[in-house]
């Protein structure tokens, strides 16, 4: 049961949006429409670049699966997103743009059995926009695109929505938060829904996840009992930078 409980994670450590298309991007909104609908109601507008964490911490999460990391590495066009564990890591590298984050490409390497170890790399034809810079409660956009695993190509579509700021409590403590949905189907036939909640300077303190689609994954999943999984954020580290001048 352990085996397939480790093998299990090197599906599901993956956050919300991380999928590319071939050709143009299918963003279903744009900025003229945000302002648009500013001269009817008052819209509170989160920048995105203020919901990510800084480079000097490092968060531990409790979740189905142990304790995890999460900690970041600034790099020269953007960041690296760093995720680990005893059974896994998982390394997604991200770009700085003036509308967004890019996800760039994403390696992974986990632990199946006792004596083995599997790795691979994920790549996406066309760099996707995994969040816009700017965000509002309501708004909705819509990936439709492919990831690239091992020569597969997975085709994927993702409806995001901003839900709305909620206040939330984990083991870290009591946070106002932006909460956003990702609703993924893939063309094997897999259906997951994703919260996050991500906060001011910290990022994502709690991550939710339900999975209530067919194809393998749901399907091994459903009879381990993990139709429903979490990461709850239990503490934030200090972590010492090194100067590179």
């Amino acid at each position: 049961m352990d085996n397939i409980n480790a093998y299990i994670k090197y599906f599901l450590f993956i956050p919300a949006i991380l999928f590319a298309q071939n050709g143009e991007n299918n963003l279903s909104f744009d900025y003229d429409s945000i302002k648009s609908k500013s001269t009817h109601t008052e819209q509170n507008i989160f920048s995105l670049f203020d919901y990510q964490p800084t480079e000097d911490i490092k968060l531990i999460y409790d979740s189905d699966f142990g304790e995890t990391t999460s900690r970041i590495e600034i790099t020269e066009e953007g960041y690296l997103d760093i995720n680990d564990n005893d059974d896994f890591c998982y390394i997604q590298k991200m770009k700085y743009d003036d509308d967004g984050i890019y996800l760039l490409k994403a390696d992974q390497e986990i632990d199946l059995f006792l004596f083995i170890s599997k790795e691979m790399e994920t790549e996406y034809p066309s760099p996707p926009l995994q969040l816009p810079k700017n965000l509002f409660v309501g708004q909705e956009w819509v990936w439709e695109g492919y990831k690239v695993e091992n020569d597969d190509s997975i085709k994927v579509r993702t409806v995001a929505e901003v839900i709305g700021e909620e206040e939330i409590t984990v083991p870290a403590g009591t946070f106002d938060a932006l909460r956003i949905q990702f609703d993924n189907e893939t063309s094997e036939g897999e259906h997951s829904i994703i919260n996050q909640w991500i906060v001011h300077n910290v990022g994502r303190v709690k991550m939710h996840i339900v999975i209530d689609g067919g194809g393998f994954i749901g399907t091994i999943l459903s009879l381990l009992g993990y139709d429903e999984i979490e990461f709850n954020l239990k503490e934030i580290k200090r972590i010492e930078v090194a100067d590179n001048n």
